[in-house]
């Protein structure tokens, strides 16, 4: 029985003639072809897991046939946006960063890969069937802790690294909405780094919280309302979702900004500050909150207005009552 043959492609002839040639770049072109060849795996993964050697599948020749075709063919490129579009709809409350993550993360390891629009018409085109491989994930990332039998639960999963990136969040942020419990790992490790999340979720979440509303105050990471509190724009987000403090997302797709009810926000910074305060107050953080120097502090110190703990080894904690009392008295508070 003879084997069925294909035309070898341009991107082929290039890569096997420039292996043959010391001095061009021909192995950073193997490099991107291997990164597609992994995307090209999983085209609708929301983050693709790093390879050392390629998985064994029946039907692997026309995995790496795609991953030559979304380098080199635009036709094909706009049918995966499209089916990227179609599959992935229930993230557009975030975004197109999410929508389109297989799409950003192609370009992320490809040199030369570039798709400037990804607004494309999909009702006059055909969405093609796509064929994923689940040999191309790691098999931890099938160890979910509720033990689901969701089939499409690999294609959303992200890790905490990815899904700051794509919320556009500080770092910090991510391990205070877990802590709360606002968002829950899929898996069951306490490291944060190692914890996948289920991006349908996360997604249905903040698009639930985006309700404009009339109030008069825009908090972003950089308040320093937050630092002279003793506080977080991760907690303050947290609370925001979890209906903790009056306010609202008014961007889904970039939570690096809220909007609160300026009475509301007064009250729950006192009690941030408040609740800080009933344990010792890291010099470091002090400081921060006092916008001071390291000799202005320690002139306040001398003037017995602030006071170490007993307990404190080299001068690295206040007394968090008394780092209270000095606050208020000197109006220091929002």
């Amino acid at each position: 029985m003879g084997h069925l043959k294909r035309s070898i492609t341009a991107l082929e002839k290039k890569a096997w003639i420039g292996a043959a040639e010391p001095s061009s770049n021909y192995r950073s072109l193997l490099t991107d072809i291997c990164a597609a060849i992994v995307v090209a795996g999983r085209p609708y993964d929301s983050y693709h897991d790093r390879r050392n050697h390629a998985p064994s599948i029946p039907d692997y020749s026309s995995v790496v046939s795609f991953a030559y075709q979304i380098l080199t063919d635009e036709e094909t490129q706009e049918k995966w946006i499209i089916s990227c579009q179609a599959e992935r709809a229930i993230c557009s409350p975030l975004g197109e960063k999410a929508v389109y993550t297989p799409i950003f993360s192609l370009m992320k390891y490809v040199k030369n890969f570039q798709i400037n629009d990804l607004c494309v018409n999909s009702n006059d085109s055909v969405v093609p069937a796509l064929s994923e491989h689940p040999e191309f994930v790691k098999h931890s990332r099938f160890n979910v802790s509720s033990g689901t039998s969701d089939a499409q639960l690999l294609r959303f999963q992200v890790n905490s690294s990815l899904l700051n990136k794509m919320l556009g969040l500080p770092n910090g942020c991510i391990q205070q909405l877990v802590d709360d419990g606002v968002i829950k790992p899929c898996n069951s490790t306490n490291v944060l780094r190692d914890q996948l999340f289920d991006l349908r979720e996360v997604s249905e979440l903040f698009n639930q919280v985006y309700q404009p509303r009339s109030s008069d105050r825009h908090v972003s990471p950089n308040s320093k309302e937050l630092t002279t509190h003793l506080t977080t724009y991760g907690k303050a987000l947290s609370d925001v979702v979890s209906r903790s403090l009056n306010g609202s997302i008014p961007d889904s797709t970039n939570l690096s900004a809220i909007v609160v009810s300026d009475s509301d926000y007064r009250e729950w910074l006192l009690q941030r500050l408040e609740d800080a305060c009933k344990d010792a107050v890291p010099v470091h953080k002090a400081r921060a909150a006092l916008q001071c120097g390291e000799k202005k502090f320690r002139e306040i110190v001398m003037q017995s207005q602030l006071k170490y703990c007993s307990y404190s080894f080299n001068d690295t904690q206040l007394d968090g009552t008394s780092f209270f009392e000095y606050l208020i008295k000197n109006s220091r508070t929002y």
